[in-house]
């Protein structure tokens, strides 16, 4: 054979190879070359569009998925193929009319019918999409190989089929019908499912759950069914089937429906459009919203004094936090001004009764600070500005030097507690990964340790002496001779008089209560890269655990896990999914719920429940502990006073019991923490501190 087909050929076996291997870069760098060394190949072209398409590159993978259907144009699959690229790029239409054109080439292709199915519920057009997608399911499965869903089941098809079938509007007639066909073929689990959901939308939970058993029972790999079965289960009263067939789901993984007429999409949808206030979570709420708002300064005045205390907020929640708990109920809050950036201005402008101001760049924050001519500037964070690119390169030095010009002294926050003043940072960061982790991954790592590494030993060089301040103190508190001098504070205002609860009556006045659960988009990159896709289905089982106690659950986090979570969830009602908010509507509901769950040992507003004596509980130490383990024995001295809070695995059911008993451990651990605390000096007498000692 001459040498350029064998070259072809091996770089083709080695592209193959590279995708089972989920080596994405290097499969398209190896299929790529083949595909030049032997233009109009198909196979090496098909392969290339799913390396591309896995690495998110649609337009590289419709490319591609377009030059092997004009080598192959007569292959039915090379048209599945683009029509699932263009529906990823929302191209419903054209999908459409090339998965058609794929069915008629090849009216036994599964896939190809699937594709027809999935534009048409794209297009809206649930009927034709049912007729499509059951007829994916009559044929046996592909040989062929499609470019974005290799992986498609008889499992997939039948969660679109559901979904289809959903969102058809509910009818006696048609329901006779399927409870008709679903009676005379008791094996068909495609009939068992649509009669099911029929009952579904019609709220005849018995005869739903009935066809859904038959057809879990038919396809016991299908999570489709057990999920369907959740909402009428809990309807049924039977809490702790329902949560047994959220656990199969768990475990099985794969493709969901959408439940009919999707009530937790739309409620997080009507949630984005309109403003929404904590009170709507009951008395509760209301009562920590209004202490909460007493709280606050009153509206700035157009004749403040000048000279303010400017604190200068990173894009990270837990410095708004940490500030604000700093200055909630202080008189010295009517001096201080806050700049902070787009992102947390969106829901935090109208802070401190409007003191804020808005910076994207260094340019701008030094035009706000000529313009207010502060008396003193807190950086908040110092060390965090680089790593989210608020101030990078020589920004910071830049800042700082233009303070020392003004005679400006400055202090920081510092969410490291002191480590990067104390050790070499390099060997602080150890960025964790999943055993097993491709290469790829592990090269990704180094890179980004070097980096985090060249932001760290800046800051700590620039920030070498100046005061660091601290969420919370440490009973053995000792300023080290050879770091930063340090302080923390303690703010009697953030103890609120919260209404009395009972185990009978949790609320005091009848209402259902709520568990609150917390993830910030760092941490949920991190439970995602540990727990694949199931993470959100593990989530949802977390939030049906509080319905199977009789609470309702809150989902508080970035928008990518609302989205997912609500789509995926297996109940009608009593799960609410929150967009990140204000400090203060997030606040007033982590102080009112029942009990709050976080993925982050260090995620600040954990604070405001410990100095109240409720139960916090973790599912996971967090990324800053994971890539930092040495700062763990700090945060538990700090935030936690040495009292190690509950850990619970997210992989396990939540169960009542347990909760109560944590609530009553928060209760009796109270008092010994508030002694920790209250040991650090008041905020005014931090700030005097800070002004003696900057």
């Amino acid at each position: 054979m001459p040498l350029g087909p064998l070259r072809q050929l091996f770089a083709y076996q080695r592209g193959k190879r590279l995708l089972r291997l989920e080596a994405w870069s290097k499969a398209v760098a190896s299929l790529g070359h083949a595909a030049a060394l032997a233009p109009g190949h198909a196979p090496s072209l098909t392969l290339l569009a799913r390396a591309h398409a896995r690495l998110g590159q649609l337009p590289e993978a419709e490319r591609a998925a377009r030059d092997a259907l004009a080598a192959a144009p007569a292959r039915a699959a090379s048209h599945a193929d683009l029509a699932h690229i263009l529906l990823a790029r929302e191209h419903a239409e054209e999908a459409l009319a090339t998965a058609q054109r794929a069915v008629e080439l090849d009216p036994a292709l599964a896939g190809g019918h699937e594709c027809v199915g999935r534009a048409l519920l794209a297009l809206d057009r649930p009927a034709q999409a049912v007729e499509a997608l059951s007829r994916a399911l009559e044929e046996e499965a592909d040989t062929g190989a499609l470019a974005m869903d290799d992986d498609s089941t008889p499992a997939t098809r039948r969660a679109l089929l559901a979904t289809a079938q959903g969102r058809l509007a509910a009818s006696a007639e048609t329901a006779a019908t399927l409870e008709d066909a679903a009676a005379r073929a008791p094996c068909d689990p495609t009939a068992q499912l649509l009669w099911g959901v029929e009952a579904w939308k019609l709220e005849r939970w018995e005869a739903a759950e009935a066809a859904l058993a038959r057809g879990a029972a038919l396809t016991p790999e299908d999570p489709c069914f057990d999920f369907l079965r959740v909402e009428p289960l809990l309807r049924l009263s039977r809490a702790e089937e329902a949560t047994a067939a959220q656990g199969r789901v768990v475990e099985r993984g794969g493709a969901l429906p959408v439940l009919p007429e999707a009530p937790a999409v739309a409620r997080l949808e009507q949630r984005r459009r309109t403003p929404w206030q904590a009170g709507e979570w009951g008395s509760r709420a209301a009562h920590c919203a209004r202490a909460l708002a007493a709280l606050m300064p009153a509206p700035a005045r157009s004749d403040a004094p000048s000279g303010p205390l400017l604190f200068v907020l990173d894009e990270d929640y837990g410095e708004l936090t940490t500030v604000m708990m700093l200055l909630i109920g202080q008189e010295l809050s009517e001096q201080v001004v806050l700049a902070m950036p787009p992102r947390l201005a969106a829901q935090n402008a109208g802070a401190l009764g409007g003191r804020t101001r808005v910076f994207a760049d260094r340019a701008q924050l030094e035009r706000i600070i000529e313009e207010l001519a502060p008396g003193f500037v807190l950086l908040c964070s110092a060390h965090l500005f680089g790593v989210h690119g608020l101030l990078c390169g020589d920004d910071l030095e830049r800042l700082v030097a233009d303070l020392a010009l003004r005679g400006c002294p400055w202090a920081t926050t510092d969410p490291f507690l002191g480590l990067l003043g104390e050790r070499e940072v390099g060997a602080l960061l150890s960025i964790d990964l999943p055993p097993g982790s491709p290469p790829e991954l592990r090269e990704r790592r180094r890179a980004d340790e070097a980096l985090l590494a060249g932001h760290f030993k800046r800051s700590a060089r620039l920030c070498r002496g100046v005061a660091h301040l601290y969420p919370a103190p440490d009973p053995r508190e000792r300023s080290p001779a050879d770091g930063p001098p340090h302080w923390s504070f303690f703010n009697p205002a953030l103890i609120l008089d919260l209404p009395a609860t009972s185990a009978d009556d949790p609320v005091g006045d009848g209402e259902h209560p709520f568990w609150l659960f917390v993830l910030s988009s760092t941490d949920l990159d991190t439970q995602t890269l540990f727990e694949g896709p199931r993470f959100v289905d593990l989530v949802a089982g977390r939030m049906l655990d509080a319905l199977a106690a009789g609470r309702r659950a809150l989902l508080v986090g970035p928008d990518e896990l609302l989205d997912e979570v609500a789509k995926r969830s297996p109940a009608r009602e009593g799960l609410e999914f929150l967009p990140f908010c204000s400090f203060e509507n997030l606040a007033a509901l982590v102080l009112a719920a029942e009990c709050a769950f976080y993925w982050n040992a260090v995620s600040h507003s954990i604070l405001l429940r410990l100095l109240n004596g409720a139960p916090v509980v973790l599912f996971d130490r967090g990324h800053l502990l994971r890539n930092i383990p040495d700062l763990g024995e700090r945060i538990s001295s700090r935030t936690y006073q040495g009292i190690e809070p509950p850990h619970a695995d997210h992989r396990d059911p939540l169960l009542l019991q347990a909760v109560s008993a944590w609530s009553a451990d928060a209760r009796a651990e109270a008092d010994r923490r508030l002694q920790g605390f209250r040991a650090a000096p008041s905020p005014q007498e931090l700030l005097n501190h800070l002004l003696t000692q900057s």
